[in-house]
């Protein structure tokens, strides 16, 4: 490289001073984000899966107090959704002691737009009463949703 070269190619070299920097920057953001999505994601399906426990729990319990004999296996229902940090948000008694639930628990990490809570629902009963299509997920009972 000449002299004549060099010296060109000076202020092409000089111009890019910081530019490490914001790349530097860019990158810290993108993996802010990530991380971000992926906490929002991982509240999301947290709360998703301790809905689900909450509804199969009080389901249960449900149709054991109502093969009990007791008056309202609703109430019962509603404490063990409690019990587990979710509400109950109905109770049906169908026919041969089956009983239908559902549960609603708060997603612990909220953003704008994005549901701030998990609903399930559960079916339980006496054995041979509760067939695989009723275990099914109902579309009206999304896992995370209003």
């Amino acid at each position: 490289m000449t002299m004549a070269n060099a010296s060109a190619f000076w202020p092409l070299v000089r111009g890019e001073r910081g530019a490490g920097s914001v790349l530097v920057l860019a990158a810290t953001g993108v993996l802010v984000s990530g991380a971000v999505a992926g906490l929002l994601v991982g509240s999301a399906a947290a709360a998703a899966h301790y809905a689900r426990t909450a509804a199969d729990l009080a389901a249960l319990a449900a149709a054991g107090a109502l093969q009990a004999g007791e008056v309202d296996p609703c109430a019962r229902a509603g404490a063990v959704a409690r019990d587990n940090g979710a509400d109950l948000v109905h109770c049906s008694l169908g026919v041969g002691e089956t009983v239908t639930v559902g549960a609603r628990r708060a997603v612990a990490l909220g953003w704008p737009g994005i549901p701030d809570h998990a609903v399930a629902s559960a079916k339980a009963g006496p054995a041979g009463q509760v067939s695989a299509n009723d275990l099914a997920i109902d579309p009206s009972h999304p896992r995370v949703g209003p």
